[in-house]
């Protein structure tokens, strides 16, 4: 007779062959319980994956426990997800590695370093990443990626969806795929023929509705983070390039990225900040006068809690 596993701890021994790097502790779980949101999560079990294959094993442990698989990199969302009441696997501390490619043009990169991390291997060639979120130094590029992260002054055009050129992820069915590979196609689809086959519909779907492209240019001609990146199913033609670019801003879901290479952009040599006030009606008029720049605040005088007379 064969005993029945029922908890999700002893389903992914069973995949991992060991229990050395999952831990069911109260102190442990609770330590995990909060990110840097106000939502609090506690989880089931907490495992460290070493590899992209103990990511695999999560994903196959997930699925014969019937148990919800959270992946948890620096934790500095604001949104709550990268906590959850299943399994959560960290895979910030084995995932750290950070190699620096065409001399800092292109920086390989893994989910568990950080932005500051990244940007100072490529000081010394005067390149950094396109995204810049202010909470550098704690934001890890697991986390830039899943959020299509790119902060004050990179806007659209150096964002992770604009500056990533291939990546390694992981699917639920445990599925590796390195898109730089150049069997890669072949293997997405010999491998992942249903998830290939939905992909391509949903590009007639969206490519066939003149009202679906219309909303998408329009909603994506801007900055915009909100929701899946759906304009991969107008810019970009095979099943993995699309894929590749709807998991940029996925938040965690679709598939874990264990590795990716992004292009870099330089460093401007000269750096100023300027103060200005700028007297106008409405918010269209300062539009109208403010032109270059990487970024920029303003403020309203109802902000500044000043009279001032428009005429």
């Amino acid at each position: 007779m064969t005993a029945t596993i029922t908890s999700p701890a002893a389903h992914l021994v069973r995949e991992l062959g060991s229990d050395q790097t999952i831990s069911t502790r109260q102190i442990d779980r609770i330590k995990y319980a909060h990110d840097a949101s106000h939502f609090l999560y506690t989880p089931q079990m907490v495992a460290e994956a070493r590899n992209a294959n103990d990511v695999a094993a999560a994903f196959r442990a997930s699925i014969s426990s019937g148990t919800p698989v959270v992946l948890r990199a620096g934790g500095t969302s604001l949104s709550g997800q990268a906590g959850g009441g299943g399994m959560l696997i960290d895979v910030r501390k084995h995932f750290r590695g950070v190699e620096v490619l065409d001399s800092g043009k292109r920086v390989r990169v893994q989910p568990g370093s950080t932005v500051r991390q990244v940007n100072a291997h490529l000081a010394p060639y005067g390149r950094k990443i396109g995204p810049d979120p202010a909470s550098e130094g704690a934001a890890t590029m697991g986390g830039v990626i899943s959020n299509n992260s790119s902060g004050m002054a990179c806007g659209t055009q150096f964002n992770t969806y604009n500056t990533i050129e291939s990546m390694t992820f992981v699917l639920p069915s445990g599925t590796v795929i390195n898109t730089a590979h150049k069997d890669a196609e072949a293997q997405f689809a010999r491998e992942e023929a249903e998830l290939v086959a939905k992909l391509e519909q949903l590009k007639r779907r969206v490519r066939d509705n003149q009202e679906s492209v219309d909303t998408i240019e329009r909603h994506f001609a801007l900055k915009n983070t909100m929701g899946y990146s759906l304009n991969a199913f107008l810019d970009y033609e095979s099943p993995l390039d699309i894929f590749m670019h709807l998991l940029v801003a996925s938040e965690g879901t679709l598939a874990f990225i264990a590795e990716a290479v992004l292009r870099t952009v330089e460093v401007p040599r000269l750096k100023t900040t300027t103060i200005a006030v700028i007297l106008v009606p409405a918010l269209t008029g300062f539009a109208t006068k403010i032109r270059g720049g990487n970024g920029g605040d303003f403020f309203s005088r109802r902000c500044l809690g000043i009279r001032v007379s428009c005429h």
